[in-house]
Parts: structure tokens; C-alpha cells; sequence
């Protein structure tokens, strides 16, 4: 992971930044992947940029599903 870690706690769930994608169409995409498999996301965009520039973006779940997720990213190679 090349990410910071970042944590959001909001009452009692804690989401942690899976991993930061260059822009918000493949973060997106991973998102995608993961609710298939039953792992809730959210994804932040981390700026908020101009009409048709692209920006980066951060995938966040919850922290059970960390390792879940990370693997299953991983093993697609995303």
C-alpha cells in the first residue's frame, strides 16, 4: 500500500484510505469490484479540480475490510 493510512471515524466506524488512484474513474472502478464482493467504499476525491481535469482520487473502507479488500485489489492487479 502507498498510502498514508488515513482514517475517518464516523460514530462507530472507522474507514481507512485503501489506496489512492490517479484519477476518479479507476477508483471507481475498484470500488466497483469490491461492493461485488460484499465490501462497502467510498470514494474521495482529494481535490477539487477543474471541468475535464483529471484529479486524484482516494478509495476508503471499512477497517474489518481492510485486509479483505487489499488482497482482492491485489490480486487484480489494481
Amino acid at each position: 500500500m502507498n498510502d498514508d493510512n488515513e482514517m475517518r471515524t464516523e460514530g462507530a466506524r472507522t474507514t481507512v484510505t485503501l489506496k489512492t488512484f490517479a484519477d476518479e474513474v479507476d477508483a471507481e472502478m475498484a470500488a466497483a469490484v469490491l461492493r461485488d464482493e460484499g465490501i462497502e467504499t467510498l470514494v474521495s476525491r482529494d481535490d477539487p479540480g477543474r471541468m475535464g481535469i483529471k484529479r486524484s482520487a482516494k478509495l476508503l473502507v471499512l477497517l474489518p475490510d481492510l485486509k479483505h479488500a487489499r488482497a482482492l485489489l491485489d490480486a487484480m492487479n489494481m
